[in-house]
């Protein structure tokens, strides 16, 4: 194929390559698609050095002005390739989100950060509202979903139900290790730790305090059940 003939055929057989290595969205296959023709057209021109690198950097990275490069006619053609793999059912923007969602969670990711990373895919308000509405996910609430996502990141650091016993006196009061009162300040320091650790997690800090609170059985009825309904 002579490399100068950018068409529909090139930018479709583009697209499915990239479709059968990964799962994506419209808006990112859109602009993966947009980067490949960008590409393409400066491989045809004499090589000006900082516009190669630019076209090196990632398609979530391309700027205004590199996109207007492109001609009316090829914009048209990819939005025509990429309306075709939704149609075909290749790209489905909310089957994409629902996996990363019940994957990042199990991971220990928020609901927050899970919302935040589908928003660089261009998901859809309306899409990720869905996922995370209580009667999408069964009985889990969006609050539930966050909870079972704190626990899943306690287990891995250690933190809460599933810190060592010396570690776990919280009492129900809320009086922070209420048995060990040589330690309290030392208890504190651990608790704030552990907060920032869910904090910067994104995780809010009733959320946070409601899994250093909670005994290991009942953190481990939660896991159960978001593994039973994701």
């Amino acid at each position: 194929m002579d490399n100068s003939i950018i068409n529909r055929s090139r930018i479709r057989n583009a697209a499915l390559e990239y479709l059968a290595r990964f799962s994506t969205t419209r808006d990112r296959l859109a602009r993966v698609l947009t980067h490949r023709v960008l590409c393409w057209q400066q491989q045809t021109k004499p090589y000006q050095q900082n516009t190669m690198a630019d076209m090196q950097e990632s398609p979530q990275k391309l700027t205004q002005e590199t996109v207007k490069a492109l001609t009316h006619d090829l914009k048209t053609l990819i939005d025509d390739v990429v309306q075709e793999m939704v149609n075909l059912g290749i790209v489905n923007d909310y089957a994409f989100s629902l996996s990363c969602a019940n994957r990042l969670m199990r991971t220990g990711r928020s609901v927050r950060a899970i919302k935040k990373y589908l928003t660089t895919f261009g998901v859809e308000e309306s899409i990720k509202k869905s996922i995370f509405s209580q009667e999408e996910s069964e009985r889990l609430s969006e609050t539930d979903r966050d909870l079972c996502a704190a626990l899943v990141l306690a287990r891995k650091r250690k933190l809460g139900p599933f810190a060592s016993p010396l570690l776990q006196n919280f009492s129900e009061t809320g009086d922070i290790f209420a048995r060990q009162k040589p330690y309290v300040h030392q208890k504190q320091e651990q608790k704030k730790r552990a907060l920032a650790v869910f904090a910067r997690a994104g995780f809010v800090r009733d959320i946070a305090e409601r899994v250093l609170k909670m005994d290991e059985g009942e953190a481990w009825r939660w896991l159960n059940r978001m593994r039973s309904e994701s």
